[in-house]
């Protein structure tokens, strides 16, 4: 069953089976789908894992966008600084 574009589950006999897309290269450095699975006894535990990645995901963009506005004000300061 498809989650998302990123997650798919399937149900064996013994587990859920998660699967999850990501996009990477290959030996060349042209662009190839990647697939890992990861392997859970309950539903939750899939939510758990699936919901984590995510929120890291947000957080590190943020992070990120953060870091990228600190430098941008850093610089207009300087700047300021530099013309007085």
């Amino acid at each position: 069953m498809r989650l998302s574009d990123k997650y798919s589950i399937e149900r064996d006999k013994y587990q859920w089976v998660l699967t999850e897309l990501s996009e990477g290269k290959d030996k060349d450095g042209n662009p190839k789908m990647k697939s890992k699975d990861s392997y859970h006894s309950t539903l939750e535990q899939v939510s758990g894992y699936v919901t984590d990645n995510i929120a890291t995901s947000c957080l590190d963009h943020y992070i990120k966008e953060a870091n990228g506005i600190k430098r941008d004000i850093a610089a207009t300061l300087k700047a300021l600084e530099e013309s007085q």
